[in-house]
């Protein structure tokens, strides 16, 4: 999947959310192949506040590109959970995770900022989260998977590497801690070369 391929799958999920004024953040590996070493991906996470106001008008405007399943999207609002859209023309899907109403994910939202991502001519510009919260976030997907995926691990030692001179090293310490992922953290920056 090119990365042209992304961008054309992404871009009327992205003009959707900002024309109904929806907060969101794109995390996964797409935030950290932007942060810090690309590799390709299959999907694009969103993080996203959507709410059950919004189901028929986001169906209405990408049914005609996408699947699309409207109780799918009910239930994973209700649930707090998960539910995806694949785009026809690339068959590239977008994941889309509602948001809980933690103080961590409070947190990431005060701190999203908007990149643009870029393929030759193509760019789209997306609201992304902090690398802090790239590391954080991908160091609890590790640990819930059973800390084996390599894919992830290398995701977190390249953005530590990466941006290791701009990092708030208070926040990313503080949080671990918080989230149980102190041990892990450490672990990655010893890999990363940042301690």
């Amino acid at each position: 999947m090119s990365k042209s391929d992304v961008i054309a799958a992404m871009r009327p999920v992205i003009n959707l959310l900002e024309e109904l004024n929806i907060p969101y953040y794109i995390g996964g590996s797409i935030a950290s192949s932007s942060l810090g070493i690309a590799r390709a991906t299959m999907d694009v996470d969103i993080i996203t506040s959507i709410s059950l106001m919004h189901v028929e008008r986001i169906v209405q405007l990408l049914d005609e590109n996408y699947y699309v399943d409207s109780e799918m999207i009910i239930d994973a609002i209700k649930h707090k959970s998960t539910f995806n859209v694949i785009h026809h023309d690339t068959s590239y899907k977008i994941d889309f995770f509602i948001s809980k109403t933690t103080e961590y994910q409070q947190s990431i939202f005060e701190r999203i900022s908007r990149k643009k991502l870029v393929d030759k001519d193509d760019v789209i510009e997306v609201f992304i989260c902090a690398p802090e919260d790239v590391i954080l976030t991908k160091l609890i997907w590790y640990i819930a998977r059973g800390g084996t995926s390599e894919k992830q691990w290398n995701d977190i030692v390249g953005v530590l590497k990466i941006q290791k001179n701009t990092l708030d090293m208070n926040y990313l310490l503080n949080w671990a801690e918080k989230l149980s992922v102190k041990s892990e953290l450490e672990n990655a920056l010893t890999d990363a070369g940042v301690h």
